[in-house]
C-alpha cells in the first residue's frame, strides 16, 4: 500500500512533474510561439519599412529624376529661347544694319544730287552773270552814245548788277515782313477786271456820242441818248520802276520805294507784263544805274531789291533817259515809266528849273513813244512830285495798302480805260 502510495505520489509526482514539464513546454511553446510572432512581426514590419523606405528611396529617385528631367526641359527651353532671341536679334540686327546702309545710299546719293544741283546752280549762275555782263556793256555802250547834247552831255553812264543768290534771305525776310507778294497779288486781283474788260470790249450807255441810239436812256435823258461800243482789244503793256536812291532817300523813304517797287514787280509778275526795276543815283561826272530786274531776266532777280541802298547826288533827266532809251524800241503798244522819288533833283550843274525843264522835256518827247510816266511821292515829298511831273501823273504811296487802287488808277490812265 503505502508502495502503491510512493507509486501513486510518484506517479502524481512524475505526471505533476511532466504537466508542469508539458506547461513549461507549453510556456515555452508559447513563448516561443510569441517569440517567433514577434520576431514574423518585426521581420514584417522591417519588410513593411523596408518596403516603405524603398518606395520612398524609389519615389525620391522618381521625383529626384524627374526633377532632373524637368531642369533638363526648362534648360532646353532656355536654350530654345535663347536660340530664338539670338535669331531674332541677329534678324534685327541685320534689319538695321541694311536700314542702315539704305540710309547711307540715300544720304549719299542726296549729297551727289546735291553736289550736281549746286554745280548746276554755279554754272547757271556763271552763265547769268556772263550774260548780265554782256547785256549791261552792251547798255553802257548804247546809253552813252546815245546822251550827245543837253545838260547830261558829259555824262558817263556805269551799270552795276548784283547776284540773286546773295540777295535771297535779305529778300525773304524783307517779304515774310511785309507781305509783299500778298499785296502785289491783291493789287493783280483788283487790276484784271480792267484788263478783262479791254481784252473783252465794253458797251458804254448814256453816251452824247456813239455808234447807235440806246432808247431807254433817250426817253430817260435826251441829252445822252447813245451807246458807244468799245471792241475788244489786245493788251500789250511794258513797265520801267525807277527808283531814287540818291543820298536824301536814305532810311524809311528808301525802304518804302523798294517796297513798293517789289510790290509792283509782283503785280507785273501776276499779269505776264514785261516788267525793268532798277535804281539810279550820280555823282557828276559819273551817273550810276542799279539793274535790279530786266525785261527778260530771270524770276529770281527780284531778290536784288534787297540789295538797294542810299548813294549820292539825283540827277533824274539823266535816269529817265536810260529808261526811254531802253523802251523806245520794244514792240509794245504801251510803256509805262513809275518814278519813286523824293522830287529833288540836285547834281552839279543840275537842280532847281534846270532839272524841271529837262524833266518835263523828256515827259513830252517820250509819248512819241508810247510811253506814260507817272510818279510816287512818299509822305512830305508829294507837293515836288507833283510840280515837277503834274497832278495827273502825280500818285501817293505813303502808305503801301493803298497801293493796289494807286495802281489800278495808274494802269487805267495808260490804257485809256475808263
Amino acid at each position: 500500500m503505502p508502495v502503491v502510495e510512493n507509486s501513486l505520489e510518484t506517479e502524481g509526482t512524475s505526471a505533476s512533474s511532466t504537466s508542469e514539464q508539458g506547461s513549461e513546454q507549453d510556456g515555452k511553446a508559447k513563448a516561443a510561439d510569441s517569440s517567433s510572432g514577434n520576431e514574423s512581426e518585426s521581420d514584417n514590419s522591417d519588410t513593411a519599412e523596408g518596403a516603405e523606405s524603398s518606395s520612398t528611396k524609389e519615389g525620391k529617385d522618381n521625383s529626384s529624376s524627374s526633377d532632373d528631367s524637368q531642369s533638363k526641359n526648362d534648360l532646353s527651353d532656355n536654350v530654345t529661347d535663347y536660340d530664338s532671341l539670338l535669331k531674332t536679334l541677329s534678324k534685327k540686327l541685320k534689319e538695321v544694319q541694311a536700314e542702315k546702309e539704305e540710309d547711307m545710299q540715300k544720304t549719299e546719293q542726296k549729297a551727289e544730287q546735291d553736289i550736281s544741283a549746286t554745280k548746276q546752280n554755279v554754272a547757271q549762275d556763271r552763265v547769268t552773270e556772263q550774260a548780265r555782263n554782256v547785256a549791261r556793256q552792251s547798255d553802257e555802250k548804247m546809253i552813252n552814245s546815245a546822251i550827245m547834247d543837253g545838260p547830261h552831255a558829259k555824262v558817263t553812264y556805269r551799270l552795276h548788277d548784283f547776284s540773286p543768290a546773295s540777295c535771297k534771305e535779305a529778300y525773304v525776310k524783307m517779304n515774310n515782313t511785309y507781305s509783299l507778294e500778298r499785296i502785289g497779288k491783291k493789287m493783280a486781283q483788283k487790276v484784271k477786271p480792267i484788263f478783262e474788260k479791254k481784252i473783252k470790249g465794253a458797251v458804254y450807255h448814256g453816251q452824247h456820242c456813239g455808234s447807235r441810239i440806246s432808247i431807254p436812256h433817250y426817253q430817260k435823258d435826251s441829252s445822252k441818248p447813245f451807246d458807244r461800243i468799245k471792241k475788244p482789244e489786245k493788251i500789250s503793256l511794258s513797265c520801267t520802276v525807277i527808283i531814287d536812291q540818291s543820298g536824301s532817300m536814305y532810311g524809311y523813304k528808301l525802304e518804302s520805294a523798294l517796297r513798293a517797287a517789289a510790290i509792283i514787280k509782283n503785280f507785273c509778275n501776276e499779269l505776264k507784263i514785261p516788267t525793268m526795276v532798277f535804281g539810279h543815283s550820280s555823282s557828276y561826272p559819273t551817273m550810276d544805274i542799279y539793274r535790279f530786274c530786266e525785261f527778260d531776266g530771270s524770276e529770281d532777280e527780284i531778290y536784288t531789291l534787297a540789295a538797294g541802298n542810299a548813294h549820292c547826288g539825283t540827277r533824274d533827266g539823266a535816269a529817265l533817259l536810260y529808261a526811254v532809251n531802253k523802251l523806245k524800241d520794244r514792240r509794245e503798244e504801251k510803256k509805262i515809266i513809275f518814278i519813286i522819288s523824293d522830287g529833288s533833283p540836285c547834281d552839279y550843274g543840275y537842280s532847281g528849273i534846270t532839272a524841271y525843264k529837262d524833266i518835263q522835256g523828256i515827259i513830252k518827247s517820250a509819248s512819241a513813244y508810247g510811253i506814260s510816266f507817272f510818279a510816287a511821292a512818299i509822305d512830305e515829298d508829294k507837293e515836288s512830285i507833283a510840280k515837277i511831273y503834274g497832278e495827273d501823273r502825280f500818285v501817293d504811296i505813303s502808305n503801301l495798302d493803298d497801293l493796289p487802287s494807286k495802281m489800278a488808277y495808274v494802269l487805267k490812265r495808260a490804257l485809256k480805260i475808263r
